[in-house]
């Protein structure tokens, strides 16, 4: 191992299914931009789609938390 070339690391991936569920989330916010990426990876992968449509919607909230001064 060279010190000008040390070691990547290795991020974990993020699986379909993680990314049609932050997309699916981020999108129920209005954010243009998450719409439509949710649109093309509904068109890519409609089986997933499918499955996740099955499944019952949980609540997630993108709202930023509140700080309270005291």
């Amino acid at each position: 191992m060279s010190l000008i070339d040390p070691p990547k690391e290795k991020r974990p991936s993020l699986t379909p299914e993680a990314l049609a569920r932050f997309l699916i989330a981020k999108a129920a916010t209005g954010d243009p931009g998450a719409n439509h990426l949710l649109e093309e990876v509904r068109r890519r992968n409609p089986r997933l789609f499918a499955r996740l449509d099955q499944e019952p919607d949980e609540a997630v909230s993108f709202e930023p938390k509140k700080m309270v001064l005291q």
